[in-house]
């Protein structure tokens, strides 16, 4: 699933320019762009599960505002995503 996402994480890297040196000081075996779309891969699959998780709560509550779901989703994926991008720095 990863290497889906190849193309995506070229893009994404160029934000992280520290990314390739943090990820040797961490002793991490991937490189920067096998790195990147790990995190994507997992931003997507958390926010998958997020939106499920809360549009099941909604259903339950009756509530009919769906567009909070996909923000709500969107804000906690986003910090997933940074949270693994910016992990390999030493302390």
């Amino acid at each position: 699933m990863m290497s889906l996402f190849l193309g995506v994480a070229d893009f994404v890297k160029k934000f992280f320019p520290s990314l390739k040196v943090r990820l040797l000081q961490a002793n991490i075996k991937k490189d920067d762009r096998q790195y990147t779309a790990s995190a994507i891969a997992l931003a997507l699959l958390f926010f998958v599960f997020c939106a499920a998780l809360i549009y099941a709560v909604f259903l339950l509550l009756g509530i009919k505002d769906y567009k909070i779901i996909l923000f709500v989703s969107l804000f906690f994926s986003f910090f997933i995503f940074l949270q693994r991008m910016l992990y390999p720095t030493l302390a």
